[in-house]
């Protein structure tokens, strides 16, 4: 007979800074990260800087908006992904057969925010996919998401 077991639920601590896109403010900036030296990872675009965490379109589909792979493939082909009057414009890498995006956590963000203004995702989906970049957040050192320790206020 299997053992039921509960699930272990974690609070997440309170956080200072709160996501109003329309306002230009999100939980996560890029540049609350470590910038990528890993040469296997440079962007392809030299302008462009790649930060750590960073995560191929796959992972960020099964494991931060629970979908499958053609989902998310699907709604980055539709149309522009757009979040107000910003078009989305993620990093591309060398590859094993071609170019790959990698999504940094800052990028996952504002990828749900803008799938959940198209409608692909509902609100509750959206504060899910938040927790989880938070949480991984901290994972990376970023431990305190204090507007007065940061200078995106």
């Amino acid at each position: 007979m299997p053992q039921t077991m509960e699930p272990i639920i974690i609070d997440q601590p309170p956080d200072h800074r709160t996501a109003n896109p329309r306002t230009g403010d999100y939980l996560l900036y890029d540049d609350d990260f470590a910038k990528e030296t890993d040469p296997k990872y440079q962007p392809i675009d030299p302008t462009q800087t790649l930060y750590v965490p960073h995560f191929p379109v796959g992972e960020v589909s099964r494991w931060i908006l629970g979908k499958n792979l053609d989902w998310l493939k699907y709604q980055l082909k539709k149309t522009p992904l757009r979040y107000g009057n910003t078009t989305l414009v993620f990093r591309m890498v060398p590859g094993r057969t071609g170019t790959e995006r990698r999504l940094t956590l800052a990028d996952i963000e504002r990828l749900a925010w803008a799938l959940n203004e198209r409608g692909a995702i509902d609100g509750f989906e959206l504060r899910q996919a938040s927790d989880i970049l938070v949480a991984v957040a901290r994972q990376y050192g970023v431990g305190s998401l204090d507007p007065e320790k940061s200078n995106h206020s």
